[in-house]
C-alpha cells in the first residue's frame, strides 16, 4: 500500500517502567518493539515506516533490527523532548507520497495489520 506510512514511536525512557528500557525488554523470541516493525512491515513498505527513538539508544535500535529483521529499509530517526514533537519529526521523515499515516506506540506490540488496514479503512470512509 503506496500511500500508507507507519511512525512508530519509541523515544522515551521508560521512566516509569523502571531500570531498563521497557521496549527493549523480550517477549518469546523478540525486544518489544520488534514486534511492531514485523506487524506494520506486512502493511506497507519499509521506507514508508519511520522509528522514532530516544537519542541514546538509536545504535540500539537499529542494531537489534537488523539482528531480527535483516536487510530491511526502516527509517531511524531521533525523538523529541515531549511525545508530540517527537511524532512530528517522525512525520517530517515520510516520503512524500504518503498520504495516510498511522501512529503507533512501540510499547505496544500486539497491534496487527489488520487492525492497521481496518483504522485506514475507516479513515478513508470517514475523512
Amino acid at each position: 500500500m503506496n500511500e500508507l506510512g507507519v511512525v512508530i514511536v519509541a523515544g522515551g525512557t521508560s521512566s516509569r517502567y523502571g531500570k531498563k528500557n521497557k521496549l527493549l525488554e523480550y517477549i518469546l523470541d523478540y525486544p518489544v518493539f520488534i514486534y511492531s516493525l514485523l506487524n506494520f512491515r506486512a502493511a506497507c513498505p519499509d521506507h514508508q515506516i519511520v522509528l522514532v527513538c530516544h537519542p541514546d539508544l538509536i545504535d540500539t535500535y537499529k542494531e537489534l533490527t537488523q539482528k531480527f529483521i535483516p536487510n530491511n529499509n526502516f527509517s531511524y530517526i531521533t525523538g523529541g523532548k515531549e511525545r508530540f514533537n517527537s511524532v512530528i519529526n517522525g512525520l517530517n521523515h515520510l516520503p512524500s507520497n504518503v498520504r495516510f499515516v498511522a501512529i503507533h506506540d512501540a510499547a505496544r506490540p500486539l497491534a496487527t495489520k489488520e487492525l492497521l488496514f481496518k483504522c485506514l479503512d475507516s479513515c478513508k470512509d470517514k475523512g
